[in-house]
């Protein structure tokens, strides 16, 4: 998996936005060890709004209940920037928009089954399609 993946995340800027300390350790690692560079992960909307602006990521992994919030105003912002992402879920009951129920992963996903949810063009197809601009 390792060998398939490198070339897929091979320096590419993935920034991870994960609450559970081990959960954000793992995906750091794992990532990294296919060749991403992560941006520092992070668990706070906040920082990881300030980690994208300082330095545009080309993927994101947002965990999608943050401790008192949610992860949608970064998914947002990536959408604006036109940087694919996807929702981490720990399977919880979590009220989130429609549109946005098939960009979610489980948090026991590989990095296979991330480099395949952010750059695999037929699945995403219609990427980020969940924020419409508005009509003019």
């Amino acid at each position: 998996m390792k060998g398939r993946e490198k070339g897929r995340l091979d320096e590419k800027r993935i920034l991870v936005l994960e609450t559970d300390g081990a959960t954000r350790d793992r995906l750091w690692r794992e990532l990294q060890s296919c060749g991403a560079a992560v941006l520092r992960p992070t668990g706070s909307a906040v920082a990881a709004l300030e980690l994208i602006y300082a330095k545009l990521p080309v993927g994101a992994l947002l965990d999608a209940s943050l401790d008192a919030q949610t992860s949608f105003a970064v998914a947002e912002f990536a959408w604006r920037e036109a940087v694919p992402f996807v929702f981490f879920t720990s399977g919880a009951a979590l009220v989130m928009p429609p549109e946005l129920l098939g960009r979610s992963l489980s948090k026991e996903a590989s990095a296979a089954d991330i480099a395949g949810a952010l750059f695999d063009r037929s699945r995403n197809r219609h990427r980020n399609a969940a924020f419409a601009r508005p009509s003019s």
